[in-house]
């Protein structure tokens, strides 16, 4: 599985810098050599992390807030751990094609006070969506499907 994630680098560096690489990969029974670019039908589909969940902070998030038009908000905390378990279902929602027009966000209600306070936050985790710069609705809750809901709230 490394070894893959390692190939699947250094052919991003291939194709964005054109250079060829000898790749050479040492376990404690083989010794790979790999002279770079090989076939490339072999290797996995190049997948670039782009972070469809921004973390905000108290100086950005009026201003996003206001120019984007439809968007849903995380608030959670370090110590929360149903906070870190819904983690993986919010950026998965983020990634579906049918919430498109929906702008993904997180903030740290604990370091971030104002954010906190335009959310109307009463527990963690909570979900705030906002349409065109105003608070639609919020709850705190750490189901996929009430999410999903809120979100429809927004006409996406």
């Amino acid at each position: 599985m490394i070894i893959v994630g390692i190939i699947s680098v250094l052919n991003f560096y291939n194709v964005i810098t054109g250079q060829n690489i000898r790749l050479i990969i040492h376990s404690r029974k083989v010794k790979v050599k790999l002279n770079w670019p090989f076939n490339k039908n072999y290797l996995p589909k190049l997948r670039v992390y782009n972070p469809m969940v921004q973390n905000l902070t108290d100086a950005t998030f009026g201003e996003l807030i206001k120019e984007t038009p439809k968007v849903v908000v995380k608030y959670y905390a370090d110590w929360c751990g149903s906070c870190r378990l819904f983690a993986p279902k919010f950026r998965r929602m983020s990634e579906d094609p049918a919430n498109a027009g929906v702008k993904f966000l997180e903030v740290n209600a604990e370091e971030n006070p104002e954010a906190r306070k335009m959310g109307g936050v009463s527990n963690l985790p909570f979900i705030a969506v906002f349409k065109d710069g105003e608070r639609v609705t919020g709850e705190a809750t750490s189901k996929e499907e009430f999410v999903q809901q809120l979100i429809a709230s927004l006409g996406a």
